[in-house]
Formats: C-alpha cells, structure tokens, sequence
C-alpha cells in the first residue's frame, strides 16, 4: 500500500514537473524573421528589416540584421575604425538582438542595442510565427517592434534606388532655389546618396544612407520620414499647456515654452498664452524673463508670444519663395519688399497657400491683448531654432526685449512634407525668412545682446531684471 503511494505520488508529481516544463518552454525563436519598427516620435513607422536570430546554449537567443551593413554605408576604413571602437559594430550590423532567461512560453525580455537608438529595453510576447516588442529607452516608452516568420528571405526589401529617384524629382520640383541644386553643396551629396541606395538592401540601410548625407546638407528642414499608410501624416496635436510655464522669481515672471510644435492646433497655444498673459495682467511682474533655450521650433504660434508684447503692428520679416528665384538672382531690396503682400495669424495651412501663390511675402504681427508693457528678457542657446529665432529677432529689432545667451541655430526655413511612395515621405524647404532688419537667419542665426553659456542665462536675466536695467527698454517703448 506504500509503495503503491509512492508510485502514485511520483507520477503526480512527474506530471506536474512535466506540465510545468511544457508551460515554461520558449517559442521557437530560431531563424530568420522580418521586423517592422515603429518609433513615433521620429515619425517612422514600418521602418523593415530582416533578424537572423539563433539560439543560445542557456535556453536563450541572440540575433542581427544584416551583416555588412556598416561597411556597405560607411565604407571599408570607417566601417573598420567603427569596429575596433564598438564590439558591437565588429559584424558589420545595425541592430543586435538578445533575449533574457524565459519567463513562460508567451513573454519575454529582451534588449534591443542599435547603432541609431543605443540599448532598447523590450517586453515582448510570441507567438508560433511572430512575436511583438514594446519597447522603451531609459525606462521610457518609445515604440514597438514586430516581427513575422520569413522562410524564404528577399532582399532588398523595396526599390530603394526608386526611392532616390523620388527623392531628386522632388528636390527639382519643390525646393525654394531650384538654381543652389546645381552647386557642389547640394550636388555631392545627391551623388553620395544615390551610391548609397544603389546599394541599401532594408529600411535602415537607407535610413543609414540618408543620415550620413543629411548633415553635409547646405539647408536645414530636409528630412526623410516613413509612415506606414494607416499612420496619420500629419502631427498629432498635444496639450500646449505642457510646453508653456509660468512661474514666479519673487517680482519676475519667468515664462517656459519648450516648443511651438503643437501639430496644426496652434489654437491650443493661442488659448494657453491667452491664459498666461491674462494671469500676467491679473498679478503684475516687474519684469518678464521668456525662456526659449532648447525650443528648436515648430509653427506659427511663436508670433503669438511678440503680439501679447506689441503695442503696435510691426513687420516679423520677409518670405522668399521658388517664384522669386526663378524669376530673379538675387534678394529684393526694400522697394520690392514693400509691395509683398502681407500675412498675419498663426494658420499653418493659410501660410502655406500663401507662400504657393506668391514670390514674396511680409510678415507682420498684430497687438493681441491682453499686453505686456513692462521689461522683457528673452533667453536663447544655440539649440533655439526655427520658429523660435523670427520671434527672438523681432523682439531684438523692435527693441522690445533683451537677448540674453547664446546665438540661435540659424535653422530657419518654410518647410512642407511630400509623398514619396511606398510609405516614405520627404521634409523640404519651400521658402527662405528673413528677420526685420533684412538679415537671413538660415545659417547665421541670432546672436544676443548678452552674450553667455547656456547655463548661465536665466542667473543673468534674474541679475539684469531685479537690478532694474529693464527700465531703459520699458522707457523705450
């Protein structure tokens, strides 16, 4: 009777183990996989490529992308150099693949370490022919990956010598100054890029090409982006109120805007600075301190921030569109400037119909109340671009604000997205701006009447405030 106990109680337990270990086997992750990443906030999404991923020895697995990539798109030497810097980089790959100990048959961890992101925390769940990631930087939501069973891998993936082709139709077509495509500048590097997706065999080979030749580009607002046919293509609005803070130095006021990339709801903005100023007219300050360092930009609502400080109309600056140099070789005098028609307003879509059916066009800001008459600090880096660096030269040209910091970016241009095709699209400029006083910003940027490190520029402002040197521009006014 014992032992027929210990028999049954063996096999109960043998079952159980066995139940457990069936539980607890991995999916088969072994072989060659097609991967989709998706990382909104880059605006790419069905961004392909291919994992050979095989097994560890303690039940683990590790894979690649394709091997060669690196040297493909950098070259033998970089490629070489880049791999004595990075173990990671010595098999010639973008992404490298490796999962943790498994927890049951369904999910598991991995990491995902990439010559474009670095390490990608990912939580992923498997199925018999795919599996899915979210993934996460520094703990940090920042997208997803998705892979399917690939028995009989094809590369490359899409027609990426199509895809350059587009490229340079577009360039030809909607760039503001069909004439600088012929100049070395823009010429090399078209040619580099048509070498390099001559050669790309996934999406992140070309992506790899597009970034190596975008920083040798002579014009800022050129970007290559993917969508994946059922993403938007147009930027998602968010809550301005999280991008525009008010708080209190004692009497100072120090106004935060991190950035005027609210989509196309700049009403959200409009709303938010209503807010703002009214609370500004509500509790004066003695001085407002308008912090834009590290705002590389976004849409129209920046002119939002010089109409609640104007007491007047005034002149933003000038646009300078594709019409203007086909017809003409150099920029117009103020004679010409003059007769531009005039745009007002934060509408995105207005201002592009506008600058489409005009060579020229001259911005203005109008009064919006309620106002703020009293001294104003504006604090810029050399990462305050775009949008960010008309509403610093207005404010400088007009008098109405002290520039405290250090010169702007100089990435002011118009830009517009096009459709390429097959889920690609391309950012390019359509219209050059230059400030008040007639300078071009594209390039040069703005450079503050305080000039010091980034770090430092609120102290100083707080300095400049509470020792009363605003007065002398609230006189001017």
């Amino acid at each position: 009777m014992i032992r027929r106990l210990r028999v049954t109680c063996c096999l109960l337990l043998l079952s159980v183990c066995f139940a457990t270990s069936v539980a607890a086997a991995p999916p088969e992750l072994a072989g060659t996989w097609r991967a989709s990443i998706h990382i909104p906030e880059w605006q790419l999404h069905a961004v392909r490529t291919e994992l050979r991923i095989d097994r560890d020895s303690d039940q683990g697995f590790h894979g690649r992308s394709r091997r060669g990539a690196v040297r493909d798109a950098l070259g033998f030497w970089r490629a070489l150099i880049g791999a004595v810097m990075s173990r990671d980089l010595r098999g010639g790959s973008w992404l490298w693949f490796e999962t943790e100990p498994y927890l049951d048959a369904n999910n598991f961890k991995a990491s995902l370490r990439s010559a474009f992101t670095g390490n990608l925390q990912l939580e992923c769940s498997a199925g018999v022919a795919s599996f899915s990631c979210a993934m996460a930087r520094q703990g940090k939501p920042f997208g997803t990956l998705a892979a399917a069973r690939s028995d009989a891998p094809v590369l490359p993936i899409r027609d990426y010598a199509g895809l350059f082709k587009q490229i340079d139709e577009q360039l030809a077509s909607r760039h503001y100054r069909p004439d600088a495509l012929n100049r070395p500048e823009w010429r090399r590097p078209r040619q580099k890029l048509e070498q390099l997706l001559g050669r790309a065999q996934d999406d992140l080979d070309a992506l790899a090409a597009w970034q190596q030749v975008t920083g040798t580009l002579p014009d800022s607002h050129v970007r290559l982006l993917r969508s994946d046919g059922a993403a938007a293509t147009t930027s998602v609005a968010s809550d301005s109120s999280q991008g525009i803070k008010l708080e209190r130095k004692g009497a100072i006021a120090v106004l935060t805007i991190a950035s005027f990339g609210f989509g196309f709801a700049s009403e959200l903005a409009a709303e938010r600075l209503q807010s703002v100023f009214s609370e500004l007219e509500q509790q004066p300050a003695a001085a407002l301190i308008i912090d834009l360092r590290g705002n590389t930009g976004g849409n129209l609502s920046s002119m939002l921030v010089a109409a609640h400080l104007m007491a007047e109309p005034v002149a933003a600056g000038y646009f300078l569109t594709r019409k203007w140099w086909i017809e003409h070789d150099r920029a117009p005098g103020p004679e010409a400037v003059g007769q531009f028609p005039e745009f007002s307003g934060h509408d995105v879509g207005a201002l592009r119909h506008a600058l489409a059916e005009n060579a020229g066009l001259k911005g203005m800001v109008l009064p919006r109340s309620p106002r703020y008459a009293g001294p104003v600090y504006v604090l810029i880096d050399h990462r305050s671009a775009s949008a960010t660096e008309p509403l610093a030269a207005l404010l400088q040209h007009h008098q109405r604000a002290r520039l405290i910091g250090e010169r702007s970016a100089g990435a002011m241009l118009s830009s517009e997205e096009f459709e390429l095709g097959d889920g690609w699209r391309l950012n390019l400029p359509v219209a050059e701006f230059y400030a008040a006083d007639g300078k071009r910003i594209e390039g040069n940027g703005v450079v503050p009447d305080e000039q010091v490190e980034s770090s430092e520029a609120l102290f100083h402002a707080l300095e400049l405030a509470r020792g009363g040197a605003g007065e002398a521009i609230a006189d001017r006014r």
